[in-house]
């Protein structure tokens, strides 16, 4: 059976990827929705869809040229969202000179290839007029990275970017670099993009009706860069595979394929990404979710091993159940913001992603992101998980009393809950959604920001972990600045970020003047300079005892109130 949904997925992804590159709110867009929509209905099911307005970027034109003729075999891409732009440029390869009226050609970073976005910001700021990216993989890639103007990650609008960026394959790139090292090269270009402000992404819909009204949804999205087969259309493909063997399932499933997940948030949002699945957790409205027991995302999965991450204690249990009966192609993480599983979390919805993120780094939004680069495996192994998560789902979920004893247990606290939270199955999942909103932020969901010379976007594990982190930094600080080492001191205290922050809703939790303090010890002043570290010493143990008895209070709370109370981080933070 495995097998032959490997030849079935494949099949499926041939006729979706004829329609070509999909951009969120373009013909394409629409085009394609049809397409899955009629897989649908020809397996007898009712499709809806759902129109969201969305920023639409695509690419008209791209003319470059490199002076003397330096031949660029594999092909130039412009990234999102660069605008329209006609140039003729000095292309430097020293990010140390002048940038200012010329264009800069650099690798682009192989840590966190989204991390060309503070490359980017750095490099414009810096005044080049155009930036010239080569890809950090061996192996004739370009790419498509979507660049917004600011570097925070705000849901609402902002700037969009001020110079326009390109991207080579490796091979072209060190070509073109050791050549302008040499001599001097000129860039000449004309690009014109095309953005529409109000334009309409398609959502659609499906489901398979079951004996009780709680819903599974499985959540894919159809949106992609280039051929996008295994980002995304490898997940569209295995549902329409599976339904068949979807017969009279307890609970509801539904299958939704979310458009501007790539892109398309509008204002050029820099939460570009995730867009339609919180417009359409939006749509639904608060009410309706406490009837999702559980949200399943599937993306990239064509590769091995898959990751498996998830929000929520219970279905933390169900995620180490997957891993143990599919150890030899799984591993276990937790939840990560870059797909469409970030709005469910968000909304403190129970949550399993499945992905290789990790492993499909090398072809992430390029041109290889195609059939060829499908593992049979990944996707029998997908298919596998699905069936053991709809099987074992009610032996992990819905279980208040499991549920509320493991979470105080983790917690540290005691309190005992109202007599709803047991006999109203929905009441359990409102309240269960409040805390996971809380820890999912708190405990998941936050970036920092490293100082100028860094800038950098991390996720990280937990607020109170990043804190005692601080501490143990700063107190180490303060041990090298008595003992007279100012210099090991200064390149610790320039590797603490400058502020944490929550992503989305860009709240700083807190603020260091690293450069003050950088200054301080330039001049000697050893004793200021510890007096002011102490008491940003004290002010993280502050920080840290208040988050950990205010989560504790809210959470208690929203355990023992007959009513769970709505809450958000702010009520912990301030």
């Amino acid at each position: 059976m495995t097998s032959n949904i490997v030849k079935q997925v494949i099949d499926i992804v041939k006729d979706l990827e004829r329609v070509g590159e999909v951009v969120t709110g373009t013909s394409e867009d629409r085009e394609i929705s049809e397409k899955i929509t009629s897989y649908f209905e020809e397996l007898g099911l009712e499709c809806r869809k759902y129109e969201i307005e969305v920023l639409s970027w695509r690419e008209k034109h791209l003319d470059i040229e490199f002076k003397p003729d330096i031949k660029v075999n594999d092909g130039i891409t412009l990234l999102p969202y660069s605008l329209t732009s006609t140039f003729k440029l000095k292309l430097e390869y020293d990010a140390r000179k002048d940038l200012v009226g010329r264009a800069i050609i650099v690798e682009a970073s192989r840590r966190e290839v989204d991390d060309v976005k503070d490359q980017y910001l750095d490099l414009a700021e810096k005044g080049a007029e155009l930036i010239v990216f080569y890809d950090p993989y061996p192996g004739h890639k370009i790419r498509r990275i979507v660049l917004t103007g600011v570097r925070d990650y705000r849901f609402t609008a902002a700037s969009p970017p001020t110079s326009p960026a390109i991207w080579l394959s490796r091979e072209d790139g060190l070509k073109i670099l050791e050549k302008a090292k040499k001599d001097r090269v000129e860039i000449i270009g004309d690009i014109e993009v095309e953005v529409k402000h109000s334009a309409v992404g398609v959502i659609v819909e499906t489901e398979v009706e079951g004996k009780y009204d709680d819903e599974v949804i499985i959540g894919v999205h159809h949106d992609h860069w280039f051929k996008g087969v295994g980002d995304n259309l490898a997940s569209i493909a295995l549902i329409i595979s599976l339904v068949k063997q979807l017969v009279n399932p307890k609970y509801t499933v539904k299958i939704v394929s979310f458009t501007a997940e790539e892109s398309g948030a509008p204002g050029f949002s820099p939460w570009y990404w995730a867009y339609g699945s919180r417009k359409y957790l939006e749509i639904l409205g608060e009410n309706k979710l406490d009837k999702i027991k559980l949200a399943i995302i599937l993306d990239t999965i064509t590769k091995t091993p898959l990751t498996i991450s998830s929000i929520d204690l219970e279905v933390e249990e169900l995620c180490e159940e997957i891993v143990r009966q599919h150890r030899e192609h799984t591993i276990i993480d937790y939840l990560t913001p870059d797909t469409d599983a970030v709005s469910f979390a968000l909304k403190g919805i129970p949550t399993i992603c499945i992905h290789a993120i990790p492993q499909f780094l090398p072809i992430y939004h390029t041109q290889q992101d195609d059939i060829e680069g499908i593992e049979p495996e990944a996707l029998k192994t997908t298919a596998k998980i699905l069936k053991t998560i709809i099987r074992e789902i009610d032996r992990y979920l819905d279980k208040p009393e499991k549920y509320l004893k493991k979470l105080c247990e983790r917690l540290k606290i005691k309190v005992k809950a109202h007599r709803r939270a047991y006999e109203d199955k929905k009441n359990f999942r409102r309240r269960k959604r409040e805390i996971n909103k809380i820890t999912y932020i708190l405990y998941t969901e936050q970036y920092i920001k490293g100082v100028e010379k860094d800038e950098r976007f991390h996720f990280t594990r937990g607020i109170e972990g990043r804190i005692t982190q601080r501490l143990n930094e700063i107190e180490e600080i303060i041990s090298l600045v008595e003992k007279g080492k100012i210099n090991i001191a200064r390149e610790k205290l320039e590797e603490i970020p400058v502020e944490i922050k929550i992503p989305g809703y860009e709240t700083p939790i807190f603020t260091l003047n690293i450069n003050q303090i950088l200054e301080l010890l330039c001049k000697n002043r050893k004793k200021t300079c510890i007096s002011i570290l102490s008491e940003t010493l004290n002010i993280y143990k502050t920080l840290a005892e208040r988050i950990s008895q205010k989560t504790k209070r809210n959470i208690e709370r929203i355990i023992s109130s007959e009513e769970p109370p709505k809450t958000s981080y702010m009520d912990i933070l301030y």
